[in-house]
């Protein structure tokens, strides 16, 4: 897809994911700062495909991520405590919320039921303007703004930074200091990756034997032309 106005580009993907453009926030913020449009009125497309034949057919596919997919609705024993940047003063649903979400959503497609299985903990993602009380139990701070404005009590505290905290190291390295099982740790995803780490440093070492076209010795494509 090619656009010469960001927003209109970002608008038109929305619709093909099937979601609502003036329900995400981030674009919702970016047309009333003056970025552009979310109207599709406004927006002029072409190509082979329609937009509602692409979201017919991605409408079909099973994935986790969803805008339906809120932390703070979530059957679970886990608390959640989502605050905002103290810079902003604005809840970051695109950075560590989302990526938390997208983590905790593909944990709970590889073992289904595991939300509801958790110990109680609190997840601090932002800063909380209010009290976090979780005596002998968990709380995890996630992303280097989050902190808590009231009462902190816990048995351990857990600090994880990052702007964003992404969800890929979410999985990887908090997860489990806080019992969660992960999918980045799941065997065919650990089978995976040492089969493509491997592939990509043998790639790498026989880079230097490879000759390139247009290499002395090596005939060069004009030849080849008709």
């Amino acid at each position: 897809m090619i656009a010469n106005e960001p927003l209109a580009a970002d608008t038109v993907a929305a619709r093909i994911l099937n979601f609502k453009p003036d329900e995400i926030v981030h674009l919702a913020e970016a047309r009333d700062r003056g970025y552009g449009t979310l109207d599709f009125n406004d927006i002029e497309m072409s190509g082979d495909v329609s937009m509602d034949e692409l979201a017919e057919k991605v409408s079909k596919i099973d994935t986790p991520y969803s805008v339906q997919w809120d932390v703070r609705k979530v059957k679970t024993p886990v608390k959640f405590y989502v605050g905002v940047n103290p810079k902003t003063g604005r809840e970051c649903t695109g950075g560590c919320e989302n990526a938390l979400a997208g983590s905790l959503a593909t944990s709970e497609l590889y073992w289904p039921g595991l939300m509801a299985g958790l110990p109680s903990m609190g997840l601090v993602i932002g800063y909380y303007k209010g009290d976090v009380i979780h005596p002998g139990e968990k709380v995890a701070l996630i992303g280097s703004c989050s902190g808590v404005e009231g009462k902190l009590e816990a048995g351990k505290i857990i600090r994880f930074k990052g702007c964003p905290a992404k969800g890929m190291d979410q999985g990887l390295f908090l997860f489990p200091k806080l019992g969660i099982k992960s999918a980045a740790w799941a065997l065919q995803s650990v089978l995976a990756m040492g089969y493509y780490s491997s592939a990509k440093a043998i790639m790498l070492m026989l880079k230097p034997f490879r000759q390139r076209v247009g290499a002395p010795g090596v005939p060069s494509m004009k030849k080849f032309e008709a």
